[in-house]
Formats: C-alpha cells, sequence, structure tokens
C-alpha cells in the first residue's frame, strides 16, 4: 500500500549571481541551499515506516525529522523539492553536492538507504549514492555525496536544476536482523557547481546631422545597463557588453551646442540579442554669425535681394525704402530673413549675434534668424554740366563744365566732341578733380565754317 504526506513550506530562499558586463566566463556554485518542500512516499522497498516531522530536515537547527526503523526495515522515502536555485541561463553545470547531517542510536547498524537526486520530484534518475556499508555515527555529522565534478551519471540543464521539481530523495535502512534503530536526520542540504559564460550583446544606432553622421557625440545608457560611448565620424555608436535579458536601458545623446529628436530612447527588453537602429537626428544652433552676400549700399546699383547662401542657412532680403536701384543720400536698412538648413536651428542663437559687413547697426532677436541691418546714406549723385562753347574762332573754341564730385573724391572729366555730320567721338585727355568746381579745354585744329558737337 502507498502512503503519501505532504508538508509545504515556506522558505525564503536568495540567490544572488551578478551579470557582471566584462567578465564573460567564471566558475561559481550556488551556496547550500535547503528545501522548501518537503514530502514523504512509500514505495517498493522503502515501506517499512514513516518519517515523524519531515518538516524539520528544512534547516540545520538541531530539530531532526526522525524514524524507528524495524530490524532490516527501510524508511519511507522523504522527497525534497523546491530549492530555489536561480542558475544563469546557459549555463554548465559541472557537479551537485548533497550533504546529510544525520545520526543514529542502539547501535551501529543504521545505513543509508537511497541517495538519489530526482528531475520531475518523483522518479530518481542517475545513481544512487547510498553508501550501504557505511553505519551512521552516533552524534550528528554531515555526510557528503557527490561534488563539485559530480554529475551524478546524468546530464544536467540550469532549467532543470532552477526547477522547483528538482531535488533529492533520501531513505534509511536498519541494518540489525532483529532490534530496531532510531534515525536522526537535522537537515538535507544541496550545492550546485556550474561554469557561466556570460551571454552579452550590443545596442547600435547612428546620429545624422542633416545627411551627414555627427561625430563625438557622448551616448550614455542608464538603467538596465550602464556606459558611456561616443559616436565615430559616420555618427554610429554601439554600446556593447548588454547582459542576456536586460531591461529598460535609457539611450542618451548629447554634445554642446545640439538638441536631438527624440532625446532618448528606451530599450525595453528583456534583451535577447543585438539592437539595430536605435537612431537620433541631431539639430545644431548656428554659429556663423556673418551674413554674406549683403554690402551697404551704393547709389545707382541695384539692390541685392538674397544672401549668399551658407552651409547652416539661406536667405532673402528686402529693403526700406525699396528704391531699386539705390539713390543718393538715402539711408537704407534691409530686413534679411534667415532659413536653417537641415539639421540646424536658431533656437540657442544670441540676441543681436549676427553681423553685416559695412552696416552701423545690426539687431536680431534671441533664438531668431531675423536680422535688421541699418546702413550709413548713400554718397550724393555725381553731376556734370556741359556750358556754352566760348571764344570760338576761325579753327577753335574753348569748350567749358561744371561738375559736383559727391563722395567720389577724385572724379575724372573729358569733353567728347565731333563734327555734326561724323558718328565718332574724339576725347580730350582725362583730368582727376577732388572737389566740386569747373574744368575748361581749348580746341584748335578745327575746320573753319563747320559745325561742331561737344558733350561733358
Amino acid at each position: 500500500m502507498r502512503k503519501t504526506s505532504t508538508l509545504l513550506l515556506a522558505l525564503a530562499l536568495v540567490l544572488s549571481l551578478g551579470l557582471a558586463t566584462g567578465v564573460p566566463v567564471w566558475a561559481d556554485d550556488t551556496g547550500a541551499k535547503y528545501p522548501a518542500a518537503v514530502c514523504t512516499s512509500s514505495e517498493d522497498p522503502y515501506d517499512d515506516v514513516d518519517w515523524t516531522n519531515p518538516g524539520n530536515v528544512t534547516a540545520d537547527d538541531g530539530d531532526c525529522a526522525t524514524a524507528v526503523i524495524p530490524g532490516k526495515g527501510y524508511t519511507y522515502v522523504l522527497r525534497l523539492t523546491d530549492f530555489g536555485f536561480s542558475i544563469p541561463a546557459g549555463a554548465t553545470i559541472n557537479g551537485v553536492r548533497v550533504e546529510v547531517r544525520r545520526y543514529a542510536n542502539g547501535g551501529n547498524n543504521l545505513r543509508d538507504g537511497l541517495v538519489q537526486l530526482t528531475k520531475d520530484g518523483t522518479t530518481g534518475v542517475g545513481s544512487n549514492k547510498a553508501i550501504a556499508d557505511l553505519s551512521w555515527p552516533s552524534a550528528p555529522a554531515n555526510q557528503e555525496y557527490g561534488g563539485g565534478t559530480d554529475l551524478w551519471e546524468t546530464t544536467w540543464t540550469a532549467a532543470e536544476i532552477n526547477s522547483a521539481t528538482f531535488g533529492v530523495l533520501f531513505a534509511a535502512y536498519n541494518n540489525h536482523g532483529a532490534r530496531s534503530r532510531t534515525a536522526y536526520v537535522d537537515s538535507i542540504r544541496i550545492t550546485v557547481y556550474y561554469i557561466f559564460e556570460a551571454v552579452t550583446y550590443s545596442i547600435k544606432g547612428t546620429i545624422l546631422l542633416g545627411t551627414g553622421g555627427l561625430e563625438n557625440v557622448s551616448v550614455a545608457a542608464t538603467g538596465g545597463h550602464t556606459e558611456t560611448v561616443y559616436t565615430d565620424g559616420d555618427g554610429e555608436y554601439e554600446l556593447p557588453g548588454v547582459a542576456n535579458g536586460a531591461t529598460n536601458i535609457v539611450i542618451t545623446p548629447t554634445l554642446a551646442g545640439h538638441t536631438f529628436t527624440p532625446t532618448d530612447i528606451t530599450v525595453y527588453g528583456p534583451v535577447t540579442g543585438d539592437v539595430d537602429h536605435r537612431d537620433f537626428a541631431a539639430t545644431a544652433t548656428v554659429t556663423t554669425a556673418a551674413i554674406p552676400g549683403v554690402t551697404a549700399p551704393i547709389t545707382g546699383r541695384t539692390a541685392v535681394t538674397a544672401i549668399t547662401e551658407t552651409a547652416q542657412y539661406t536667405g532673402s532680403v528686402t529693403w526700406a525704402p525699396d528704391d531699386d536701384p539705390f539713390l543718393g543720400e538715402v539711408a537704407y536698412t534691409a530686413t534679411i530673413t534667415l532659413t536653417a538648413r537641415t539639421g540646424f536651428t536658431f533656437e540657442g542663437v544670441a540676441e543681436d549675434f549676427f553681423t553685416v559687413a559695412g552696416a552701423t547697426t545690426v539687431t536680431n532677436a534671441a533664438d531668431s534668424g531675423v536680422v535688421k541691418a541699418i546702413f550709413p546714406a548713400t554718397d550724393p549723385v555725381t553731376s556734370v554740366t556741359t556750358q556754352a562753347a566760348s571764344a570760338t574762332g576761325a579753327d577753335s573754341a574753348i569748350l567749358s563744365m561744371s561738375y559736383t564730385v559727391g563722395n567720389y573724391s577724385p572724379v575724372d572729366v573729358s569733353f567728347a566732341y565731333k563734327k555734326s555730320t561724323d558718328t565718332a567721338w574724339t576725347y580730350t585727355a582725362w583730368v582727376s578733380k577732388t572737389e566740386d568746381g569747373t574744368h575748361a579745354v581749348t580746341l584748335t585744329g578745327l575746320d573753319s565754317g563747320t559745325l561742331y558737337d561737344f558733350k561733358a
């Protein structure tokens, strides 16, 4: 007849196994663990006497499970499971050690009956390591079975040992032919030895500024993985050594003068392979202060309507007043509206940051690409007035002009003259003048009785 009694015990088991980045392989053991679940079962040949207080074997405290075993009899099987192991997935199991703290009274005939591991909590697997010819001591002492390199003639995975059904089956035997003996078991515990090769992965991405990679961006990982790396010349980064199963890793890029979209990325995990394409788009604050292509207005010149484009921005220009060409003696104001190129922004631009060649005052609001440039008044217009010819003779005449130089000193002046019937002009020598005044030239060698045209 099969008899089973079950006792479930709440036992807090704490196992700390660190997945340390940078330590790819190490040997370790779980430390001695006690069972959280104990039951007994009757099965041939372990069916002569049940254990009293079997739950006492869960701690090394002097409180014992006991059984009074008749001559040539066996105890029921103690089934000890739920050891709370947490060996890393993928670890290689090297050995299993079982320690039983036990003793007997009434002579030296008490022996091991069964010491065997179980994967499913019911069926024994591998070798039975009961020491049938060794009598139990008369005082409490530990007996070891297996060890750091002993697999008990079977194979093991981390998952099998971590299972709540993994454990040990134990029974005692009284070798005396007639007299009973009392078995005492204070504790039974298991230590598992393993080697672990840490499986790690990488998180990769690219940070672009416009269409090109941005170099030297600090990329920090926090949360489930902690590390800081920098982007290379192509804007690429790689965070290596991410532990298998890592979760909630926050990736944050930083670089002075830049903002990023998105501001951060969370890899929620659990990470079970390389993580790619965690990409960011960078935006840089405009740093080119001098606006090219806009110069001080010049009387008579056409007004520019666009700046010379830069790598960071383009821009249009309007003028007040909107004369085209520019008039003389007018102070013009240019309104320059800049447009940031992809990857750039005016956020972070200081007030009155920009400069324009030739302007007396240049202003812009903070974080703005709208610039006003005020220029000095344009120069007065240079003028020349042709006077009537004088002192005309048979073959000579005096040509006269008056002129103003404006702010263009010096200016060059000359006369052009020709016969009225000709088309080509003849020029007098050019003379440089530095201030307003008059100029006269005497022509000789003219044809008598012929009509001439002239101009200054």
